[in-house]
């Protein structure tokens, strides 16, 4: 079956969590396609899929119609070769009331070839809301590779989960190949940049948290370097500065030196992501940077992060 004009030939099937801002985002930059509100975005490329937090899967275009018996019919016109194949579905909204087993029966009926419903050469999903029903193969899925991190040996209340410090990173992978973290803490950042190849070094300006990220990156055998260092008087440079800002209760931070945390990251790197307990885009601006961006994240507690994505050029 050709592929429409103008149509993009893969989808990316990312969750779909509104309060959640980072999905979109990260979405974009590894795939180059933004989610709509049903979180299908159409893109050029899927091969980072695997490394993402918020992409479910990455699927090749086959086809899609405005009903089932519609995508069937075409379904069987392209006469798809998969020998040993599944299908499955994701039902998008929940609006639309299907039997799903009856609607993958009727899709699979339609491919010529024999199905392995518990060993599959090849995966088919079915993606169906109200008036529209697409189907693509699987070419690949996120491998929560990050959660491995989750096991790391030394932590704090405040430390970033594992899987928003590798969403963090997707935001400026794989443009940037090399970041500094100057407020490592216990080098949450540094584990996912070292997990991605991402050549990167750390520091803090506590000793105990320092000593706590090296053992935590020996842990797991990667090479990152983080030293003893304030990072007001930040001097490595790199393609991006990337830091979760000391905020919180016992974390009291002043803004004159968060300020001049800012003034130095924008000599060392043309790219910023600043993670702050609230919106410093204006600090940001006064500090140079002439593209900003911030996106909310919430804790399960309530508590909102503020990502800020800064460029100087």
């Amino acid at each position: 079956m050709s592929l429409p004009n103008n149509r993009a030939p893969y989808l990316a099937v990312c969750i779909r969590d509104p309060r959640n801002e980072l999905v979109g985002p990260e979405c974009e930059n590894l795939t180059g396609g933004s989610p709509d509100s049903f979180g299908i975005a159409r893109c050029q490329s899927i091969v980072r899929v695997p490394a993402a937090c918020y992409i479910r899967y990455g699927l090749k275009w086959i086809a899609e119609a405005s009903s089932l018996g519609e995508l069937v019919s075409m379904v069987q016109a392209a006469e798809l070769d998969a020998d040993g194949f599944r299908v499955e579905l994701v039902r998008l909204s929940k609006r639309l009331e299907i039997d799903r087993w009856e609607a993958m029966r009727r899709v699979a009926d339609a491919i010529p070839s024999d199905p392995n419903m518990k060993s599959p050469k090849c995966r088919f999903l079915i993606l169906s809301r109200e008036n529209w029903w697409c189907l693509g193969e699987i070419i690949t899925e996120q491998t929560h590779d990050y959660r491995i991190h989750d096991q790391k040996p030394h932590r704090t209340s405040s430390s970033l989960p594992s899987q928003l410090a590798r969403a963090l990173i997707n935001l400026v992978v794989p443009g940037a190949k090399s970041i500094v973290d100057p407020c490592s803490g216990v080098g949450s950042v540094l584990l996912e940049a070292c997990a991605l190849n991402v050549a990167c070094s750390g520091s803090d300006y506590n000793r105990r948290m320092v000593g706590m990220s090296r053992k935590n990156i020996q842990h797991f055998s990667y090479g990152a370097s983080v030293s003893f260092a304030d990072a007001r008087e930040l001097n490595t440079e790199a393609d991006a500065v990337f830091t979760d800002l000391p905020y919180g209760m016992k974390l009291m931070i002043s803004e004159s030196d968060v300020r001049r945390i800012l003034d130095r990251s924008i000599r060392c790197a043309p790219t910023a992501l600043f993670v702050a307990g609230s919106d410093i885009s204006s600090w940001l601006t006064s500090a140079g940077y002439n593209r900003v961006s911030v996106y909310r994240v919430p804790k399960q507690t309530g508590f909102m992060r503020y990502v800020h994505r800064a460029e100087r050029n």
